[in-house]
């Protein structure tokens, strides 16, 4: 497959309400979504598109080491053959030198893509033959006390916890608990807020049985054995993956999950290695975004039907903090199909970049 041509422009994506998790300017909470989508044609006039969304403060690129990466793709790309994503990946580490997940990741996910057009299928095919034909999705919180998604009997939420004080924070969690659906369940992402007395206080209170895992617990991931076996909740890991010193821990006692984010891992590749490995050491492998917009969400679902002997609900519920959006039908509700991927931008968007369908 050789490439008759690559563009990239940026995007600015209105949000709900202003989200920390982005960086803003000086530390403030930032009112949209912004990154980059790529998109790859070949000489045969199939295309394909990445999402490029760094979380600005926190992944280790600048917007403007982005957009230098991505403006030398463009320029070097057409007529280059790219027969296996392998291949791409290395040329995406020519290109860069030192690889940034967000870019890689945006190439990565823009080829596949292209190969499932060219083939006549979906991205999670042209990886493997083995596809879950049905992606269950976390609905997402902020915190206790705002608005809650609807859930289903059965379902997932995930909440963001460790932002209140512990004891208040407790009985809000226990009264989320009392009112969710037959068979719902928690998870409880605290960003490694917590000590190791507070996360004990704090989750000792709920019944297991409620609590799907409870995700980056501890200031002190190295405590992650001690808290399990205090309260019996299942621990996931998930900023501890970035941390290769801390690999043993992967294995320990209690932790059960990890949370795989592509673009933070190193893109695509990077992230299958992860699920493989997850799968030979027992456990659970969580797809899960970096807030981005609905074009990304829709191809990590493509990943998470690749994941685990049986079905896990993917950590991409983000999608309802997002007032406009890329995609011309954001991926919502419970589950997501993986065989109803579309991978393009809205017409609308299309047009208003100048790149026509496609």
């Amino acid at each position: 497959m050789r490439l008759a041509g690559a563009r990239a422009a940026p995007y600015a994506l209105r949000l709900r309400a202003p989200l920390g998790a982005l960086g803003g300017p000086g530390g403030a909470a930032a009112a949209e979504r912004t990154g980059w989508i790529v998109r790859l044609e070949d000489d045969q006039g199939h295309t394909g598109y990445g999402e490029a969304a760094p979380l600005w403060g926190h992944s280790p690129e600048s917007p403007a080491q982005l957009a230098a990466a991505l403006k030398g793709f463009v320029a070097k790309a057409p007529g280059a053959r790219f027969d296996e994503l392998e291949a791409l990946f290395t040329a995406a580490s020519e290109w860069e030198g030192a690889p940034m997940g967000s870019f890689v990741f945006a190439l990565e996910m823009a080829w596949l893509g292209l190969e499932a057009r060219r083939r006549g299928t979906i991205p999670a095919r042209v990886l493997s033959d083995r596809v879950h034909p049905r992606v269950p999705v976390a609905a997402f919180l902020g915190a206790p006390g705002e608005a809650e998604p609807a859930l289903e009997p059965g379902g997932v939420l995930k909440v963001k916890v460790g932002r209140a004080p512990t004891q208040a924070e407790g009985q809000a969690l226990c009264a989320l608990a009392s009112r969710l659906p037959e068979g719902a369940r928690l998870r409880l992402d605290a960003n490694r807020s917590l000590s190791l007395a507070e996360a004990t206080l704090l989750f000792s209170a709920l019944d297991p049985a409620r609590v799907d895992f409870v995700e980056e617990p501890l200031q002190d991931p190295a405590d992650a054995t001690r808290l399990y076996e205090a309260t019996g909740h299942a621990i996931a890991l998930d900023e501890t993956l970035l941390e290769p010193g801390r690999h043993g821990l992967l294995a320990a006692a209690g932790v059960q999950v990890w949370v795989l984010k592509p673009a933070r891992l190193g893109g695509v590749l990077a992230a299958l290695g992860w699920i493989e490995a997850a799968g030979r050491a027992g456990r659970k492998a969580v797809v899960s975004s970096t807030y981005e917009s609905g074009l990304g969400l829709e191809f990590l679902a493509q990943l998470q039907a690749l994941a685990n002997a049986e079905p896990v609900a993917a950590g991409l519920g983000t999608g309802r903090l997002f007032e406009e959006d890329l995609a011309e039908a954001p991926p919502a509700g419970a589950a997501l199909d993986p065989g109803r991927w579309t991978g393009r931008p809205s017409a609308a968007w299309l047009a208003r970049v100048g790149w026509g369908p496609g």
